[in-house]
């Protein structure tokens, strides 16, 4: 469940971890508050007036609508969901005891474990605020149809409402909480347990607004000449003598070693043995070079700079670039070199991600 005033970035938190955890095969689904009101009060203006603690009406009405909201969530997760966002601004302590009561009480009705977590959206840098601000007026049909300074005087005065019984989260709501300020600035957490939560707090950690290019680059083409049996078996031991050098690798990518990487080297292992040498089909070899210049998915693969990523399928891993891998790998250096100066940035700017593995060293060599 989502916490924040209006324009803390709460709908772009929550529309972050839907396509995280889409991506990760999660059936994920957003319940927006703010969406249900517009749609079941479309013949209604809601004014800043809405939004005031001293409305009685309108809190009722407002109190009612998260409800509803959240019990469609419910039912939507006894369905098969995984993976649910309630994206309401949850400003208080109360509103926030009654949406972790409701979930548990249902889950204990349906004889399922459900994990509730509060993710509040901290930000006081004035200058991200007023971008903000105006971006939520220009696309809010809430304010569609005035004038931009009427519709921005109109939300100030909603975020001071809310403003005045706002409650951040705290350790004594004995809830589990994520709170990020400054989208990612700093991120402080409080009684997260479980994969799925676990994940979510490493996306919070990560998450941005910035922009910058990244490049995903397949390793260059290899040599296809014939390789005897007891040559592949000195490259392998040979390589594999330089990764006991680089010492232990992290968790992560030992886990991911386990899944791909053991399974390359007991098949190169095999060909060396057979006096064969497994190659790949050559459109599969061709180098190929995709980019993208908008925000990156996976934003904790890179820094804040530019980022090169290079990967190496693992049947031919093991082989030297072919000179055709090598005029590749010199051409893809030209490329992101021209394309850093176009963007202003510079070759200390840019991290480059690579595989261990000698053909995918071997084509990102030239970028130093």
């Amino acid at each position: 469940a989502l916490v924040g005033l209006p324009a803390r970035g709460k709908s772009y938190l929550a529309n972050k971890i839907m396509n995280y955890f889409s991506w990760l095969n999660l059936s994920t689904r957003l319940f927006n508050v703010g969406k249900f009101r517009r749609q079941v009060s479309s013949s209604e203006t809601h004014s800043a007036d809405f939004f005031s603690a001293d409305n009685k009406d309108g809190a009722a009405k407002r109190e009612e609508l998260a409800m509803a909201v959240l019990d469609s969530l419910l039912t939507w997760l006894g369905d098969g969901g995984d993976l649910a966002v309630f994206d309401a601004t949850n400003t208080t302590q109360a509103r926030r005891r009654a949406v972790y009561e409701r979930c548990k009480a249902w889950g204990e009705a349906q004889g399922q474990h459900v994990h509730v977590l509060f993710l509040e959206s901290i930000c006081d840098d004035k200058a991200v605020l007023e971008s903000n601000y105006l971006q939520k007026v220009q696309g809010s049909p809430d304010f569609k149809g005035m004038p931009l300074e009427d519709a921005l005087a109109d939300l100030r005065r909603r975020v001071a409402n809310y403003e005045r019984v706002y409650e951040q989260v705290d350790d004594e709501e004995s809830v589990p909480y994520v709170k990020v300020i400054n989208l990612a600035s700093k991120v402080i957490c409080n009684a997260v347990h479980g994969y799925t939560l676990h994940k979510l707090v490493a996306l919070a950690m990560s998450v941005h607004i910035g922009r910058r290019p990244i490049w995903l680059t397949r390793a260059g083409h290899v040599e296809t000449r014939a390789v005897d049996p007891r040559e592949r078996e000195t490259m392998i031991r040979n390589e594999m003598r330089v990764r006991r050098m680089q010492g232990p690798p992290s968790a992560g990518v030992a886990d991911e070693r386990k899944r791909s990487g053991s399974a390359a080297e007991a098949g190169a292992e095999a060909a060396a043995r057979s006096g064969r040498v497994a190659l790949e089909r050559k459109d599969s070899m061709e180098a190929a070079t995709y980019h993208t210049e908008g925000s990156a998915k996976r934003s904790d693969l890179v820094g804040d700079g530019p980022a090169v990523v290079a990967m190496p399928t693992n049947v031919t891993a093991y082989l030297p670039l072919s000179e055709e891998g090598r005029q590749y790998a010199v051409a893809l250096a030209d490329f992101v070199r021209q394309r850093l100066e176009e963007l202003d940035y510079s070759l200390d700017d840019l991290h480059v991600h690579k595989s261990t593995l000698p053909r995918a060293r071997e084509t990102v060599e030239p970028l130093g």
